[in-house]
Order: C-alpha cells, then sequence, then structure tokens
C-alpha cells in the first residue's frame, strides 16, 4: 500500500520539477523556474543522519541558488532523524498517510459540485496570505503555478461547496487511474464547521472510486486535529512521512 502511494508521488514529483540530482544518500529534486516552492526543491532522504543530509542539502541547494533547504525521509528514516534536526533547529512535520478503507460515520450535507482550478483560485490566495504563513504576493504567485503544474501532472479535479459564485470550501482530488490523492482541503474562515469539508471530501473520494481507484488516500499533520476529523471520514493511518525544514532567513 505505502509502495503504491510512493510510486504515486514520485511520478507527481517528476513531473513538477525540472531536474533530478542522484547523491549518495538520496536524490535531490529542483524546479528551476519556481525555486522558492519548497515542495518542488528537496532532498529525498535514503540513509544518512541529521548532520550528514543537512550537509548534502546546504550543498546542493547553496549551488542551486535556493534560500530554503528541505529534506523528506520515510517513517523509519525520518523518525531516526527527527532528534537531529530538532538539535539543528529545523523545522520537523510528520505526515500520516491516511487510506480510506470504510464507510464515514455520517453522510455529508452539503451540496457540492465539480468545478475549474480557476474557480478554487481565490479561496487558496486567501488562505495563502492569511492563514497559512504568510506569503507575499510574489510567493503567493509562484504557488499558484505549482498548483497548475500538479493540476496537471495528476489529472486534477476540484470539488467545492459554492455560494453565490463564491467558493466557500473546496478539495483537489488527484489520480492516476489506480491510485488517487485527496489533497488540499480548504474552507473560508467565516464558513466553517458547517460540514463542508466533510462534503467535499466524501464527493472527491466517491469520485476517485467512480474513476476506478481502489486506493484513495491522503496526508495529514501527526500532531493536528484533521486526522481525527478524517477518521471520521473513513480514512484510516498506514504510515508517516517526514518533512525537515530550515527555512530562508528573513
Amino acid at each position: 500500500m505505502n509502495s503504491r502511494i510512493d510510486a504515486f508521488l514520485e511520478r507527481i514529483v517528476d513531473c513538477t520539477t525540472t531536474r533530478s540530482e542522484e547523491l549518495p544518500l538520496g536524490r535531490a529534486y529542483f524546479n528551476d523556474e519556481l525555486p522558492s516552492v519548497w515542495d518542488l526543491n528537496f532532498l529525498r532522504a535514503r540513509a544518512g543522519s541529521a548532520m550528514e543530509l543537512a550537509a548534502a542539502a546546504e550543498h546542493v541547494h547553496v549551488a542551486a541558488g535556493l534560500r530554503h533547504r528541505r529534506v523528506v525521509a520515510g517513517a523509519e528514516l525520518g523518525e531516526s532523524l527527527a532528534a537531529g534536526f530538532r538539535d539543528l533547529r529545523w523545522d520537523r512535520e510528520a505526515l500520516l498517510r491516511m487510506v480510506r478503507t470504510r464507510a464515514p460515520d455520517r453522510p455529508a450535507g452539503s451540496r457540492v459540485e465539480e468545478v475549474a482550478i480557476e474557480d478554487v483560485a481565490p479561496l487558496y490566495r486567501e488562505f495563502r496570505e492569511h492563514e497559512s504563513f504568510g506569503a507575499d504576493a510574489q510567493a503567493v504567485a509562484a504557488l499558484a503555478r505549482r498548483d497548475e503544474l500538479i493540476a496537471r501532472a495528476g489529472g486534477g479535479r476540484f470539488f467545492a461547496v459554492r455560494e453565490d459564485g463564491r467558493t466557500l470550501a473546496f478539495c483537489g482530488l488527484y489520480t492516476d487511474g489506480r491510485t488517487a490523492q485527496v489533497e488540499d482541503v480548504i474552507t473560508a474562515r467565516a464558513h466553517r464547521r458547517r460540514g463542508h469539508a466533510r462534503a467535499v471530501v466524501l464527493r472527491a473520494a466517491h469520485e476517485a472510486s467512480a474513476a476506478g481507484c481502489d486506493l484513495t488516500f491522503l496526508q495529514a499533520e501527526s500532531e493536528d486535529w484533521p486526522k481525527t476529523f478524517y477518521e471520521r471520514l473513513g480514512f484510516d493511518p498506514v504510515g508517516t512521512i517526514w518533512n525537515f525544514l530550515k527555512r530562508p532567513p528573513l
């Protein structure tokens, strides 16, 4: 199951980056057109200590003109690296991989429609500017281009709750015909706790099954509340992936 998820995500990375470089401890990926987008410019680790991987990331990221440093590792390796990266004062994030294995605790009530990426872009932008990490206009524009690349690579479809022409909540669905990922579940602040996120996720999961996918997954921070919400929707943890980030200097 995790090997299929790995293969799916690796294909997305291959399609959205412009080059890669094999290293002794892993493989570095780059999108030279979008150097500020962290998840398109990173080192995927296969082995090594936190100190060794930080040095490897420093070397290749400096050579590429990048301001951030990012290392991604699987569950076992990532767990062994967490303390070392903490000591190096890098950000650490453990993402749960959750697979839909059963029916939700209850159905959704909100009406959901399939929309174009252009229809969800304003809410994407609002979330990034005000709630995610306060991205500036240049960073938001780069992330919008990243969204388009991923949508193209994964046959992106978008499901939204809308009112008077405005998107109140949405999520994305990416598939390869067998495996599907639900991603970027976002609800406008003023419209939360009304069942909209439940509605869009369940619609996306239904559409994945209808399209022939027998594995539908999403990722959620292991230390945050959405994982419990997704469990209520029928998703169960199957693994973990670790992200380690050294943010650009201010």
